[in-house]
């Protein structure tokens, strides 16, 4: 494209940016980090904001942390989403939670990303108070947002890692976003292994089963409860599970070979 003398612009090295940052290779990743030291002086925030998502996966929090300190009053709201996000991701919960009050006194509004990040961080940290008190924050305090599907995901998650299994079911009931979704029941489900709670796991595998028994959630459920069983020690029902699962993936495979589109010939 340069060679051709046609001008790259916020989309191009944006987009650049940020393929980059999800990619494996330490080439591609140089080559990058030399396009953001010749772009960063005259970028618009657009293309900073892809430089920090780029730093924090490539180089570290620390790196990223300068850049976004360094854009001073540019910053927007996707530039505090991306750098709370970058300290979610690593486990820095305290460090998210300290941009979030940061953000507030910027004068930034917290938007549904904005919590997804603190969520997912209290999530993985096991703090489940904290959980519990930024879900609210959503909907109750200046914030005035409606939590998504992954938001109310994530509080399952965040109870089933606590051992809150009880409290994480009923969450699931009475929430008319979850009680029909598969992968909520799953995630409840993932708990109850963690948590070896046999009779629940069976419970909460058939209700999986029955929301998406030709799904992507059947198998997966399949597979936990049989984890369940041989944690119990009841081997007969692993035994059977596995003739089950074995089934499931023969008829799914054998579906998309099905659904397969055939070669066309001259």
């Amino acid at each position: 494209m340069l060679e051709q003398g046609i001008q790259a612009d916020d989309f191009t090295y944006s987009s650049v940016l940020s393929a980059c940052s999800k990619c494996g290779s330490s080439d591609l990743r140089s080559q990058a980090a030399g396009l953001l030291e010749k772009s960063m002086a005259s970028a618009s925030v657009v293309v900073k904001n892809a430089a920090v998502q780029l730093l924090a996966r490539c180089e570290g929090l620390s790196s990223a942390r300068k850049k976004f300190e360094a854009m001073g009053a540019e910053r927007n709201d996707v530039s505090w989403n991306s750098m709370i996000a970058a300290f979610a991701e690593h486990g820095g919960l305290d460090q998210a939670m300290e941009l979030y009050r940061e953000m507030e006194l910027e004068g930034v509004q917290p938007s549904e990303v904005t919590f997804m990040s603190i969520l997912r961080a209290c999530s993985h940290s096991g703090e489940l108070e904290q959980a519990i008190r930024s879900f609210g924050c959503m909907q109750h305090d200046h914030c005035r947002l409606f939590p998504l599907q992954q938001q109310y995901r994530c509080v399952v998650d965040v109870l089933g890692r606590a051992g809150w299994l009880d409290q994480a079911e009923y969450f699931i009931c009475g929430t008319e976003e979850l009680e029909r979704d598969p992968v909520a029941w799953l995630t409840l489900l993932g708990a109850c292994s963690v948590h070896r709670d046999v009779d629940r796991g069976i419970q909460v595998a058939n209700r999986v089963v029955e929301l998406d028994s030709k799904g992507a959630a059947a198998i997966p459920a399949l597979v936990l409860l049989s984890n369940i069983f041989a944690a119990a020690g009841r081997w007969d029902d692993v035994a059977s599970l596995r003739r089950v699962i074995d089934q499931k993936t023969e008829r799914q495979e054998r579906i998309k070979r099905t659904c397969l589109p055939r070669a066309k010939f001259a």
